[in-house]
């Protein structure tokens, strides 16, 4: 009985190591997939997806724009005639 404890006792113990050793490797996200680059490519999706948002958005707005208009909010201080100094 205390043979078969044991046995089991330690099949239990390397697979309570092999856990922590598998995660530190690389496993399925590839060879040679730093934390880094997973982080870049993760950013990279994020950013096709709002671009991609944002043309679905512009296709059902039907791609309008309103083009920029300068105005002038100092149009109702100045007077009628808009004078210039003479040097």
């Amino acid at each position: 009985m205390t043979v078969m404890r044991a046995l089991i006792t330690g099949a239990v113990l390397a697979a309570c190591f092999t856990g922590p050793v598998y995660a530190q490797g690389k496993g399925a996200k590839g060879p040679d997939a730093t934390p880094m680059q997973l982080d870049e490519q993760a950013k990279q999706r994020d950013r096709d997806n709002i671009d991609r948002q944002y043309r679905s958005t512009l296709q059902k707005t039907g791609g309008a724009t309103t083009a920029a208009r300068p105005e002038d909010p100092w149009a109702n201080m100045r007077g009628s005639e808009d004078v210039k100094p003479k040097r």
